[in-house]
C-alpha cells in the first residue's frame, strides 16, 4: 500500500501529542511494509513553536524510511489576522464568520485544497490518513484515493473552555457567550461535513467516539487508541532506577510536563496552584520537595508567582524529555476538564512513571484505573492526598509503575494501538 498521512506540523516522537501520535503510525505502516508519504501542512511563520525542529524532524522521518512533502503556509496570512489586527477588525472579522461561514472561515487550511491536491496527484497513494480537522479541511471533497481520518479535540471545545475559565463579566456573558454558542453549532456541523467525506473515522478520545457514534450516519466511528513511541523498551525499569538514583537533591521530583500555554495547562495549572500547592507545603514545606514544570510557553498572569516559588523549576521545552520522565518520583497531571486526551499520561504509562491525575482525564483514556496504573481523584485536596501517598509508600509507586508499563504495552504501543490504526486503513482500500 502506498499510503499518504496528512497532518498540520510533522510528525516525531517526542514535541507534542498530535506529533507523538503521527510518528507511530508512520512507523506502524512501514513495520507493515507499506510505502509512506507524510504531506505536512507547515506553518513558516515566526509563530510556529516548531518551526527550529522542521529539519530534525524531517531527517527522523527520512530515517525511519517515510517519505515526506511539504505544503508550507503562514498562517497569519491564510486565516485573514495579523499581528497588529486591532479591536474593531477582530470584532468584524467574527461577525462575518458567523454570518458567512464558508469552511475557510473556520478551517483556514481549506484554502490549501489545491496546493495539497496537486501533492496528491504526484504522490498517487492507494490509502489517505488524514489526523485531525486543520489537515481534514485541505483535503475535503478531494477523492484521490479512498480517506480515514482520526481527530483529536472536538473542534470548538479548546475556545469554549478558554471562555468557561476566564473570570465573570458582562463581556463575557453578554458578548462572548452568544459567539460560543454560534461557534459550537457551526463547528458541529463543519465537523460532521468533514468526517462524512471520509470511508473510515475515528477519536483518540474515546468520549468524543461515543460522541460521534451518537450522530447520525456516523455509528461507525471508532475509538482509536492513542498510539506513542517505544522510548525505552524492556529495560524501562533499570533505566529509572538509574536515573532516580543519580539525582543530585534528593528531595521528592514531581513531573508536570506539556505547553504551559495551552488551554488544558492553564486548567492544570489554576487547580494545582489554589489546591494543591498549599497541601504539598503542609506536608513537605517549602525545601522537602521539586516540581519541575517542562514545556514550551512562559507562565504569565496569576500564574507568575510560581517562578518565586523554592521548589519550582521552570525547565522549558526538553526534547527528548526521557530523562524527565524517568528520574521523577511523580507524573503529576492536574487537568480537570475532559478536553481531548492527555498524551503525555499515556507517555508516562511508556516510561513506567506514577502517573497521578484527575478523574477528567479517564473520559479520553478509559484505560486508567484507579489504584491499578495510576491515582485518581477529582479534587485539588484528593490529588495533593494522593502525591502525598504515593511518596511515602515507595512499594505503592513501584506497583503502580509496573502496571501503567503493561497498561502501555496491551493498549498504546506502537505494536498494539498504531498497527491496529494500520490495519483499519488497510480495509479501506
Amino acid at each position: 500500500m502506498n499510503l499518504c498521512l496528512i497532518t498540520n506540523g510533522l510528525p516525531g516522537p517526542a514535541y507534542h501529542g498530535g506529533a507523538v501520535t503521527c510518528w507511530a503510525i508512520v512507523k506502524a505502516a512501514i513495520v507493515r511494509e507499506h510505502r509512506v508519504t507524510v504531506l505536512s501542512l507547515f506553518d513558516t511563520s515566526e509563530f510556529n513553536p516548531y518551526l527550529e525542529s522542521k529539519d530534525i524532524q524531517t531527517k527522523g522521518l527520512y530515517d525511519i524510511g517515510a517519505a515526506v512533502e511539504f505544503v508550507n503556509f503562514d498562517y497569519m496570512g491564510l486565516s485573514g489576522l495579523s499581528k497588529s489586527t486591532d479591536f474593531k477588525s477582530k470584532i468584524a472579522h467574527r461577525v462575518k464568520r458567523i454570518i458567512n461561514p464558508p469552511m475557510e472561515h473556520y478551517f483556514p487550511w481549506a484554502k490549501l485544497k489545491k496546493e495539497v491536491e496537486n501533492k496528491l496527484s504526484q504522490i498517487k497513494p492507494d490509502a489517505i490518513f488524514v489526523y485531525h480537522f486543520d489537515a481534514l479541511s485541505a483535503v475535503y471533497n478531494i477523492n484521490t484515493a479512498p480517506k480515514m481520518a482520526g481527530v483529536g479535540d472536538l473542534w470548538h471545545l479548546p475556545g469554549y473552555f478558554r471562555w468557561r475559565i476566564k473570570k465573570p463579566s458582562i463581556r463575557k456573558y453578554l458578548l462572548e457567550g452568544p459567539y460560543q454558542l454560534a461557534y459550537s453549532l457551526i463547528f458541529k456541523k463543519l465537523m460532521l461535513q468533514m468526517l462524512a467525506n471520509c470511508q473510515k473515522r475515528g477519536a483518540f478520545a474515546a468520549h468524543y467516539a461515543e460522541w460521534l457514534r451518537k450522530q447520525k450516519g456516523f455509528e461507525d466511528s471508532l475509538y482509536l487508541r492513542t498510539p506513542v513511541h517505544d522510548p525505552v523498551g524492556s529495560k524501562w525499569r533499570e533505566l529509572r532506577d538509574e536515573y532516580i538514583s543519580k539525582r543530585e537533591n534528593k528531595n521528592p521530583k514531581i513531573l508536570m510536563i506539556g505547553d504551559i500555554t495551552g488551554t488544558a495547562a492553564k486548567w492544570g495549572l489554576c487547580l494545582f496552584k489554589n489546591e494543591v500547592l498549599p497541601e504539598l507545603e503542609k506536608e513537605f514545606g517549602k525545601n522537602g520537595f521539586e516540581i519541575h514544570l517542562v514545556g514550551g510557553g512562559q507562565l504569565d498572569g496569576e500564574f507568575k508567582i510560581l517562578c518565586e516559588l523554592p521548589y519550582i523549576r521552570v525547565r522549558g521545552r526538553i526534547v527528548p524529555p526521557d530523562v524527565e520522565f524517568l528520574s521523577s518520583d511523580i507524573l503529576f497531571v492536574p487537568t480537570p476538564i475532559t478536553l481531548g486526551i492527555r498524551v503525555r499520561i499515556i507517555t508516562g504509562f511508556s516510561y513506567g512513571s506514577c502517573v497521578v491525575t484527575h478523574k477528567a482525564n479517564t473520559a479520553g483514556i478509559p484505560e486508567i484505573e484507579h489504584d491499578n496504573n495510576a491515582l485518581v481523584s477529582d479534587s485539588g485536596a484528593g490529588l495533593a492526598k494522593e502525591i502525598i501517598r504515593a511518596l511515602k509508600d515507595k512499594e505503592l509507586r513501584k506497583k503502580l509503575e509496573q502496571n501503567a508499563r503493561k497498561t502501555f504495552e496491551n493498549y498504546f504501543s506502537e505494536k498494539t494501538a498504531a498497527e491496529n490504526i494500520v490495519k483499519e486503513i488497510e480495509k479501506i482500500i
